[in-house]
């Protein structure tokens, strides 16, 4: 809303907001761009990773949460926690503070989703390297969050307020209808939308509820082989980033698991121990997790694609390669023609 006001005021109010609409992806993408290349030391990896987080299907699909899709601060985040812990300076603490803080001011739910992925780093580098426990680096890491908890509190202290005061606070507790998890088979299985395996797939869809068809969480064939590929060529880099796949495709699961349609009640998912009296509250769709399994599928695919390229056949031509798998990677993922809202505006908001 910020950056919309100057817009629509030279601009207009539909210019304006589907400008920044289309904007978000390139945002998004740039920012993932940024971390991979910061972490595989290679601009070609880097700017696959930026497609498949700046086009990722799922995030796509939210042309009515222009607040939901914004989420190129994680990646700027995990950036500026890195080089902190890398190079131990207070610049880049007071910077991933800044975009943490920035999560939650764009959305709340979004600090809770994109806050796994941040905790299992510092987590990580925590429990795996020496230097991440020492008294400095754990001080900047103390620095980051009090800038992230200056700039967050203005913001949230009259949430936490009227959350405390207003009638029936404990309605914000109830929990949706339906578990509205994802369908497992739907990550392999391109979106309806899509110009020509719209209808292909139309047969293994028919049991898929009304969430998995609208948000689909599709990975993508050449993402996913290029993300298999560098787990298995670098294991030690990749090792990390599988993880936090594997969380956040689990979360995305929901409460009950469901392939092809196909409920298995029986069988115990991890969400039901935090999901039913935590998450749903405040996220309150599990499929929503699958707007940051969207980062370490890039990152896993980035170090794919470094890897072919360290390859003496294809070091010459890498750039073509690069290019050619960046159009079949937007070929498995466009969604044509986009959906789109009408811009008009109902008689009831000017009466209001």
């Amino acid at each position: 809303i910020a950056l919309w006001l100057p817009l629509q005021a030279v601009l207009g109010h539909f210019p304006g907001y589907s400008i920044l609409f289309i904007s978000t992806f390139a945002l998004n993408g740039f920012a993932m761009y940024l971390l991979a290349r910061d972490w595989t030391g290679s601009r070609r990896a880097a700017f696959i990773a930026g497609l498949i987080y700046g086009f990722w299907p799922y995030t796509m699909s939210h042309t009515d949460h222009p607040n939901m899709i914004l989420i190129c601060w994680v990646p700027l985040a995990l950036l500026y926690m890195r080089r902190t812990l890398e190079y131990g300076r207070k610049r880049d603490a007071v910077l991933g503070g800044v975009f943490v803080a920035l999560i939650g001011i764009s959305r709340w739910q979004l600090l809770v989703m994109g806050g796994v992925i941040i905790g299992l780093y510092v987590l990580n580098r925590c429990l795996t390297e020496k230097e991440c426990r020492t008294r400095r680096s754990l001080g900047l890491l103390g620095l980051m969050g009090v800038v992230a908890v200056m700039l967050i509190a203005p913001v949230l202290a009259p949430v936490v307020s009227y959350q405390l005061t207003r009638s029936f606070p404990e309605d914000i507790a109830v929990a949706e209808p339906l578990s509205y998890g994802m369908d497992l088979l739907a990550y392999v299985l391109p979106s309806s939308d899509h110009p020509v395996w719209g209808d292909q797939f139309a047969l293994y869809r028919e049991g898929f509820d009304v969430e998995s068809l609208l948000r689909p969480p599709f990975l993508g064939y050449v993402a996913l082989a290029l993300a298999l590929y560098g787990t298995v060529k670098r294991w030690r880099q990749a090792r990390f980033w599988l993880l936090a796949a594997c969380v956040y495709l689990v979360l995305a699961l929901g409460p009950e698991l469901m392939i092809g349609g196909q409920p298995y009640p029986d069988l115990p998912m991890p969400y039901r121990l935090v999901g039913e009296w935590f998450l749903t509250p405040i996220v309150r769709r599990p499929h929503r997790f699958n707007l940051f399994l969207g980062l370490p599928i890039a990152m896993l695919a980035a170090l794919g694609v470094a890897e072919l390229l360290c390859r003496r056949p294809l070091r010459n031509r890498a750039s073509w390669v690069v290019g050619l798998i960046g159009v079949v990677i937007l070929f498995e993922y466009c969604p044509i023609p986009y959906r789109t809202m009408l811009p008009t505006t109902p008689d009831w908001y000017y009466q209001l």
